[in-house]
């Protein structure tokens, strides 16, 4: 149920589609051999949902694709970091509601979503490590790194009267 083709498909799409949608950037999926930066190199946002069936994202890209997004989104340079935080945040919010909500809308679940929360450098270990965990590696027009990843648990005993 969880590791259905149909979801790497539609995350590739969300991912593309939303980047181009937001800031006019193109990223292209490409094999993991082609990103060149180091995690710790990489800034990340991470977003999680969920009750019963509970799911990790992570959007992980060179803060120079960061900084363009920020740039393009507001049509000047960025003020500072905290302004290009703001603006992936709101970048990974959008595509990770669209993702997170087309998952528990296919599964007939309803879901609870936490705020985005930046990291610099990303905590790798919050998805990565996990065996179950699932990623997707892009290069934009500009050779910036993306990577996105997820991990999804159910618990049986948690209850629905929350």
């Amino acid at each position: 149920m969880y590791d259905e083709p149909w979801i790497t498909v539609m995350a590739q799409e969300l991912v593309q589609e939303v980047t181009d949608w937001m800031a006019g950037i193109t990223l292209t999926c490409c094999p993991k051999t082609q990103i060149k930066q180091n995690k710790e190199q990489m800034d990340s946002v991470l977003v999680c949902a969920g009750k019963k069936t509970r799911i990790s994202v992570q959007l992980q890209a060179d803060p120079q694709l960061f900084f363009r997004l920020t740039q393009k989104m507001v049509g000047s340079d960025p003020q500072d970091k905290e302004e290009v935080q703001e603006y992936a945040i709101e970048y990974v919010n959008v595509l990770c509601g669209r993702f997170i909500s087309h998952l528990f809308s296919h599964w007939h679940e309803k879901t609870r979503y936490f705020f985005p929360k930046y990291e610099t450098p990303p905590n790798v270990t919050a998805i990565n490590e996990k065996s179950e965990a699932k990623s997707l590696f892009f290069i934009s027009e500009m050779q910036e790194s993306v990577i996105f990843s997820w991990f999804i648990e159910h618990d049986e005993t948690d209850n629905e009267e929350e």
